[in-house]
């Protein structure tokens, strides 16, 4: 069951720290 979680946290984990390495990138440039 943990690991179940683990992959699916890992998959939409990955998304979402593209997202917020994203906006560190715009935020440099304030």
């Amino acid at each position: 069951m943990e690991n179940k979680i683990n992959e699916i946290s890992t998959k939409s984990g990955s998304r979402l720290m593209r997202y917020l390495n994203t906006l560190n990138e715009f935020e440099k440039y304030d």
